[in-house]
């Protein structure tokens, strides 16, 4: 009988989609309908498309732009041929993404659905279908708001959850048939015409649909839903909260006086160069918005990407929490200078409002970065120190810059390493001529308290340390502001460039490494100590008597942490290395304990059996994956690997500490020493 930390384990593994049409005649009708709808309604946009263009053309709503229009040289056509043309942009966008999805699974019934829903979104709200019958243009962008509601109700495994949402298709469909003829007034774009009293009521009502909509899918992820379908969920809400930040920046656009244009403000336009500008920007946001809807919705469908939706998400929160305070800052300057200089300063007024709002970027993106790690995604750093930590690239040279500087009893040789936070010398005591390796903290760390602080730390928690898997310290201490740690001088090759002149491992070589390792962090664990950055660069093989065989040494306790019921992880320096880090030790956790060097060897396990680490990508790309994305199978890459190393690793992996072995030993015997679950 399987465990509960095996059916915890094997939670988040793929469903068999419940969404499939069996009934082929069913199937059959779907796919004839899905057609008919797509045929038809490309015909009549199609045919609108020529009135549209004639629409512009003539309306009062885009003639005054007619004498700016002629000093750049361009006529009325300009404006019609640039709406006109990021509608077409957006209707083909939309058809090919809808195609892609139909032709990928159209036996599946939600799919067929939500395909629709997109070839809907590329059209349905153009005012060119609506120039060849209000009452048909209308009908189809109430349409459009009913196939964005019902298909969200379903999504995304295709079940009412929670059963409210039943309703709330009760209550859409009637309310966008009252709502009709507010529509079709809405569409019209001739001389004269005005939104209608009831348009903003109407707005009101559609709104408050959609935001039922998202608490449904926000109760829906929390109570029903597994870790890929929550990924699903993310996407599309996500799309949405983009979409309504665009349709934001298309307001905002329209917000300064002098800017008023008739895509946001048809009831106070003034046709000055502001105004002309700001209406060639809106009309691409307003596209955007349109557009970031289906393709959320793809990605879900297609689980294209799916667990990077975390990291676009952060971007997206950044940029767009970035854009919208610059855009402000931007409104507000030029708004300023035009009220103290005046209106014939709107030059210099727009000049010095790009140059502020540019010069702001990178201090407020820094701060906003901060500000959503920390405070939002509960982490302990921020993507730009997350970005820089890792960027520290080691070299490898022989003369170093203190290179013949006595450090108390011990003279420094040339350099054989160096890394972010330290340099690592050849060294020789002066009386015993015994020769060591000495690691000095750079020049550049002496005067951060923090660093070293840390590299002390180092030096007197390894000092203590007497394992034969560990390297050994003899002395430290500090020398006219020159800290440093003298340890055994190690004759042998780092596991990551013997995993690179070897390539991945079979059982039997990587047995003696994994009990090495695992018996040095026993130790360390035994003595309250977590080592906190277990990476192949951090373990030393050096070559035995026998010349054949290796002994694994655990390096590098630079990060590590002596544990206590009050351990916690603070502040940024400490940040270790992305790709071996467990979950807790990236979120602003209350103790991060052993079993976060239990998941270090699990990712370390891992690449010596599969050649590849479990999770790839950027540095941030990887966090996120470690925070959400399950491990994958490991015999998925090596089939040949029996079925409990798999289960060893995969719970070495878990995200929760709780469901990981309760030490290292214990891992690394159930890969080599098999027993039945109980």
């Amino acid at each position: 009988m399987p465990t509960t930390s095996d059916a915890k384990l094997t939670a988040s593994s793929p469903t068999t989609h419940s969404t499939r049409v069996k009934s082929t005649t069913r199937l059959r009708i779907a796919r004839i309908t899905w057609w008919t709808v797509l045929v038809g309604g490309l015909l009549l946009y199609v045919l609108g498309l020529p009135r549209y263009y004639a629409s512009v053309i003539t309306t009062e709503r885009y003639l005054g732009y007619q004498p700016l229009l002629e000093s750049y040289g361009l006529g009325i056509e300009f404006i019609a041929a640039y709406l006109v043309g990021f509608d077409v942009f957006a209707a083909l966008f939309c058809t090919i993404l809808a195609l892609l999805l139909y032709f990928q699974r159209s036996d599946d019934w939600l799919v067929l659905l939500i395909s629709q829903t997109i070839f809907f979104l590329g059209f349905s709200f153009s005012f060119a279908i609506a120039q060849l019958d209000p009452l048909i243009g209308g009908t189809i962008a109430q349409l459009g708001f009913i196939m964005l509601i019902v298909p969200m109700t379903f999504f995304p495994d295709g079940t009412l959850k929670p059963k409210w949402f039943r309703w709330l298709n009760l209550i859409a469909v009637p309310y966008f048939a009252l709502t009709l003829p507010v529509q079709v007034a809405a569409l019209d774009i001739g001389d004269g015409a005005a939104l209608p009293p009831t348009y903003g009521l109407a707005v009101l009502g559609a709104i408050l649909l959609l935001a039922a909509l998202v608490i449904g899918q926000i109760v829906r992820y929390y109570k029903f839903s597994n870790p890929i379908q929550r990924q699903q969920t993310k996407f599309v809400v996500f799309g949405g909260a983009l979409a309504l930040t665009f349709d934001v920046l298309v307001w905002m656009s329209a917000v300064p006086p002098d800017w008023a244009h008739p895509y946001a403000a048809t009831e106070r336009i003034v046709y000055t160069t502001e105004s002309f500008f700001a209406f060639l920007v809106a009309k691409p946001l307003d596209i955007v918005s349109w557009l970031v809807v289906p393709v959320s919705f793809a990605l879900a469908i297609t689980r294209t990407r799916l667990w990077d939706v975390d990291l676009v998400i952060n971007r997206s929160l950044v940029y767009a929490a970035v854009t919208v305070m610059l855009a402000a800052v931007f409104i507000g300057v030029a708004l300023f200078i035009q009220a103290t200089l005046g209106e014939s300063q709107s030059t210099l007024a727009l000049v010095l409002s790009v140059v502020i709002a540019g010069g702001l970027f990178n201090p407020t993106r820094r701060q906003v970065q901060n500000l959503v790690d920390r405070r939002l995604y509960g982490l302990r750093f921020d993507l730009i120190q997350l970005e820089r930590a890792q960027n520290v690239k080691p070299v490898v040279q022989n003369a170093g810059s203190l290179t013949g500087k006595q450090l108390g009893d011990y003279e420094l040789l040339g350099i054989i390493g160096k890394g972010g936070m330290g340099e690592v010398y050849k060294g020789y005591h002066v009386d015993t001529k015994r020769e060591f390796a000495v690691k000095v903290l750079p020049e550049l760390w002496t005067q951060d308290k923090g660093a070293r602080d840390r590299f002390i730390r180092e030096a007197e928690t390894v000092a203590r340390l007497r394992h034969p898997n560990i390297v050994r310290v003899h002395a430290h201490g500090g020398f006219e502001d020159t800290y440093y740690i003298v340890m055994d001088l190690l004759n042998g090759i780092e596991l990551n460039k013997y995993l690179k002149e070897h390539g991945a491992l079979d059982l039997i070589e990587l047995q003696p490494i994994a009990f090495d390792v695992a018996d040095a962090l026993d130790y360390a664990h035994s003595q309250n100590l977590v080592h906190r950055d277990l990476k192949p660069s951090n373990v030393m093989l050096q070559l035995n008597k026998d010349q054949e065989t290796y002994t694994a040494i655990l390096l590098d306790f630079g990060v590590a942490k002596v544990e206590t019921s009050k351990s916690r992880l603070t502040g940024t320096g400490a940040i270790g290395t992305i790709d071996y880090m467990a979950p807790e030790q990236i979120r602003e956790a209350k103790a991060v304990d052993h079993r976060a060097d239990v998941y270090g060897l699990g990712v370390m396990v891992f690449e010596m059996l599969a050649g590849q680490r479990p999770f790839s990508g950027t540095p941030a790309q990887v966090m996120f994956a470690h925070l959400q994305q399950p491990a994958p199978d490991i015999r998925d890459i090596k089939p040949e690997l029996p079925r409990h190393v798999a289960h060893a690793v995969n719970r070495a992996l878990a995200k929760e500490p709780d469901m990981r072995w309760n030490s290292a030993g214990e891992f690394v015997r159930a890969m080599f020493v098999p027993h039945k679950p109980t």
